[in-house]
This record gives C-alpha cells, structure tokens and sequence, in this order.
C-alpha cells in the first residue's frame, strides 16, 4: 500500500515543500565539522566554511556512495572520507586524488548543492539545486 507522500496529490504537494526553507539544525550545531542529517526524506550535510558560512548539500559522494557527513571540511571544500574527493560549496568536483590533472575532472562530477541561510539561531536549507 503506498504511503501518504506516494500519492499523486502528496507527491506534489511533497514537491512544494522542497521549494521552502525549513530548518536542519541550531546555529550552535552547524560547524566546520560536517552534519549530517535528513530533510524530507533525502540524505543532507551542512556545514560551515572558513568564514562561518553554512552549506548544504546532498549527503552523498558520487563516486562510491560514502555519506560526505562522514569527511572533513578545509576551507571552503568538503573532502569525502572514502577516496579524498573534494567538493566545493556549489557541488562542483575540485579535485580527484587519483588524477595529477584537475582539467580531467568531468563536468559530471558534482553533487547537488542545495540553498542554505542561517536566521534566528537556526540554520535553514531549500531542497533547490544550485545547479
């Protein structure tokens, strides 16, 4: 039997909801450390960068699968925990370890960057793609 958010109005309406900002975590949560946590079902990290800035994105390396929650952030990037990938705020691929040329990284290679603020002690995501 399908569930509630399965059904065609539900779904929709499911699709609405990620257009709006909801809140993931305190301000006090979010730090350079990544956070792992969900939103709406999907798999989100949010984390904060060199400046204090938060960012959020789909919890997920698309190399081998590896939740990012589980790497490092330097500076501005989030490094997955499996094989080094790392990742700019916006989803881009900045680097693969395994290549000597950052030119070879494939235009594919990203992650789903989603919009984050933070207000009122709270730091919200939109499940909207930068990309």
């Amino acid at each position: 039997m399908p569930t509630s958010l399965e059904s065609g109005a539900d779904a929709r309406a499911l699709t609405a909801l990620t257009r709006r900002w909801h809140p993931v975590g305190y301000s006090t949560e979010i730090t350079q450390q990544p956070f792992g946590t969900t939103l709406l079902g999907e798999p989100v990290v949010v984390w904060r960068d060199e400046t204090g800035r938060p960012h959020a994105m789909r919890d997920l390396c698309i190399h081998r699968g590896t939740a990012l929650s589980l790497g490092r952030v330097e500076r501005s990037e989030i490094i997955c925990a499996y094989h080094g990938w790392r990742f700019t705020a916006d989803g881009k691929c900045s680097r693969i370890p395994q290549l000597t040329d950052s030119s070879q990284i494939p235009p594919k290679a990203r992650v789903d960057a989603y919009h984050c603020q933070e207000r009122y002690g709270l730091v919200w995501v939109a499940l909207l793609s930068h990309s």
